[in-house]
């Protein structure tokens, strides 16, 4: 087996990880990680980022709330913080259940 054997059978198993089969997939197995997640913080609300973690929960522990960030708030060195984005309605839950699960893709 040469190196363009090698590249050929990686680049057939790449193009076959990112078959729709295997992303939903990947998502249901997500999905159900949340759920286990929640399972062990029962008091917690489970609130998704909307840009890139609601669909990780299931609307049956979904909280009222959402989250709106980007996955670079708040990074080292990033420091244009947007306010439309400062999620304060998330301190009422904070406060009332002594902590919260969000989600995100990331």
């Amino acid at each position: 087996m040469d190196s363009s054997d090698l590249y050929r059978i990686s680049e057939e198993l790449r193009k076959e990880s990112r078959s729709t089969y295997n992303r939903l997939r990947s998502i249901d197995a997500d999905a159900q990680f949340v759920t286990d997640v929640s399972q062990m913080f029962p008091g917690f609300p489970v609130i998704g980022n909307e840009r890139c973690g609601v669909w990780y929960v299931d609307p049956q522990i979904a909280h009222a709330d959402s989250v709106y960030f980007k996955s670079t708030d708040g990074h080292t060195g990033n420091w244009k913080f947007s306010l439309r984005r400062a999620n304060t309605h998330v301190f009422a839950a904070l406060a009332r259940h002594g902590g919260c699960l969000i989600v995100d893709s990331t």
